[in-house]
Order: C-alpha cells, then structure tokens, then sequence
C-alpha cells in the first residue's frame, strides 16, 4: 500500500506542473508610444542673450536753475518731444529780451553810421570831407555791421538756452525712476535726471563660439539670418527676430562672436537687460526624421529606440541623434521611418520581442 503512493506522488507532481505550464498568462508590457515624423526643422546654433534697449538716453540739463515742474510718471510711455521737465526760464527770458533790446540799439547805430557814409560820399569829389575822415566813417560802418551780427548771434545763444528750459523726449520710449525731485537746484555738473529707453522695436545682443563663424559668415551673407529666442522659464513660448549685426571682431579673452538681431516689441513683452535664448537659425534640413526626446535611451550599445512593429512586438533599434526641436530629437542615424511607433513610456519593462500594449498612442 505503501508502495503504491510513493509511486503516485511524481505522477501528481507531473500532472501539476503541466496544468501550471498550460495556464501560464503570456507578459504583455504596458507602453506609451508616440509615432515618429517627418518635416522640415531648423539648423540652430545655440546661445544666450539678452534684450538691449533700441535707443538709451540719459536726460540731462544743459542750463541751471531750480526745477520747477515733471510732465510725466515714473514708467510712463512718451512719445517724441513730449515735455519731461520745466526749469524755471525766468532769467533767460530775460537774458533773451536784454540781447534783443542791444540788438535794437546796434542797429541804430548801424544805420546811422551808413546815412553817414552814404552822405559824405558825395562831398568827397569836392574836397568838402577828407579822404582820412571818410575812411573812419567806412570802418565805423563795417564795425557796427559786425556788432548787430553779435547781437543776432547773442539773441540765438538766448533763445536756445531758454529752450534748454524745457526738457524734451528725444525719441518715444519709456521712462524709468526720476533721479531729482521739483524745487532742487539744477547745476550743470553731468547729473543725469531721467533715462528714457526706446523699447519698441528692441535688440538682442548675443554671442556664439568662434568654431561656428564661418557657418555663421556664409550663410549671413548669402540670405541673412534668423535667430529664434525663448524665455528660459517658458520655452514653448518662441518668437523669430532678424540677424541684423556680426560684430567685425571675435574677442579674444572669450573666444566668442558677439551678434545683435532685431524684433518687434508693440506689446512691450521684452523688456532691456531680461535674458533669453537665442538660437541662430543657420538653415533647414528638409524631411528629417523625429521622434520624442523620452524615447531615446542610452545604454551599453550607446543611444537606441524601440519600435512597435506590426506584429505589436518590440524591436531595439540604435540610433544617433542630431537637431533638437522642442521635446523632439532628430534621428541622424538608425532604421526608424516616418509613422512608426516609438515607445515614449516604460521601456524598462520593455525586451526586444516582448508582445507590448499601447496605451496612449500618439
């Protein structure tokens, strides 16, 4: 009896594993893919930059005197000659009138002089005035000629200086912080009062390695050049400026090429000393091929994806990447063709062969 159960148990044992084998679930792996695409993107040079002021102005007095009224606020947008400041123009109004009321009496005697000459002038043929006296009353008229031009000249120097009263915008711009306050004493010692800045349109100085100039010298010449820029804090937010400038001289201590391009600015969302990127737009590489940036592994064979083939199982596929273009990454080298799945999410459950489920497909 004994016998016979000890000869039964391998039989169960047998008969046990074969059910387990035959109920045995197949692994399918939960992936997230994204298709891969092909279009034209941009070749771009990568730098840092920031925003400069189209026009910057310090305001300063060019004549003295207390300051006696501001005509803008602080932050205040104006526009091309609008009053910023009033110095009191009392003493040179009344310089003006003094070098008008000289004026008037130089020119009296100016014409008094020439009624003399033109007189005697006639009396010269007869011998009734000397040759001698006539000579004086000639330069006696050249000499009054020469003082109403000082006095012309001194109404002019008056006139300017009681402008310089009134303080104008040079250009349209945006003021910043009043640095004098009404009442104070202006005296012209090179003391700035405002600085306004011209915002609109605004420049982007940056700088890129001396490696890429003469990619940057061809094409800049041949077509000219854009430069895309973004804020480091929101990079799907991107605006195109034109390459206007490249500088005539790379910089020795750095190595680096200083650029300036231009871009519109009505809304006033760049604002002067705020840092952006700035890539240089250098050309186009059409039907590249693009896959997301998280479907690109690294591992013991180097950079590689995995494609979904049509039998929903994975294939590794190397792969070396070239231009990135926001969260997607072009492939320059490996087999992955447009409208193919690429796995985006958990490849670490992911072998080549392995059955996979795509749960977001994209």
């Amino acid at each position: 009896m004994i016998r016979k159960t000890l000869l039964l148990v391998p039989l169960l044992f047998t008969l046990a594993c074969t059910k387990k084998d035959k109920g045995e679930v197949k692994y399918v792996a939960n992936v997230g893919a994204e298709h891969a695409v092909s279009k034209r993107i941009p070749l771009m040079i990568q730098g840092i930059g920031h925003f400069v002021a189209y026009n910057s102005v310090e305001i300063k007095a060019q004549v003295e005197g207390y300051l006696m009224k501001l005509h803008f606020d602080e932050g205040q947008f104006v526009n091309e000659d609008d009053l910023l400041f009033t110095i009191d123009p009392r003493p040179y109004e009344a310089n003006l009138e003094k070098a008008i009321a000289e004026r008037v009496q130089a020119l009296a005697k100016l014409q008094y002089a020439a009624e003399k000459v033109a007189r005697y002038q006639t009396l010269l043929p007869d011998n009734y005035v000397s040759v001698l006296d006539f000579i004086k009353f000639q330069s006696d008229l050249a000499d009054f000629e020469g003082v109403v031009m000082e006095k012309d000249a001194e109404i002019k120097l008056a006139q300017i200086n009681l402008d310089f009263c009134y303080i104008k915008a040079p250009f349209p711009g945006i003021t910043g912080k009043k640095l004098i306050d009404i009442g104070n004493l202006i005296t012209n010692d090179g003391s700035s009062l405002l600085v306004v800045k011209q915002i609109d349109p605004i420049f982007i100085d940056f700088s890129l390695p001396e490696r890429d100039f003469l990619k940057i010298a061809r094409y800049f010449k041949d077509r000219g050049l854009d430069v895309e820029i973004e804020f480091p804090d929101h990079p799907n937010n991107t605006f195109t400026a034109r390459l206007l400038l490249v500088d005539n001289e790379i910089k020795a201590n750095t190595g680096m090429i200083p650029l300036r391009a231009q871009i519109c600015n009505e809304t006033a969302l760049f604002w002067p000393g705020q840092f952006i990127r700035a890539n240089l737009i250098v050309t186009y590489i059409d039907n590249a091929i693009l896959v997301p940036e998280s479907a690109v592994q690294i591992g013991q064979i180097g950079q590689y994806v995995y494609v979904i083939d049509k039998d929903k199982k994975a294939q590794l596929r190397k792969v070396s990447v070239g231009e990135q273009v926001g969260n997607q990454v072009q492939i320059v080298e490996g087999s992955v063709l447009p409208g193919e799945l690429v796995i985006t999410e958990g490849q670490l459950s992911v072998r080549p062969g392995i059955e996979c489920n795509v749960t977001n497909k994209g």
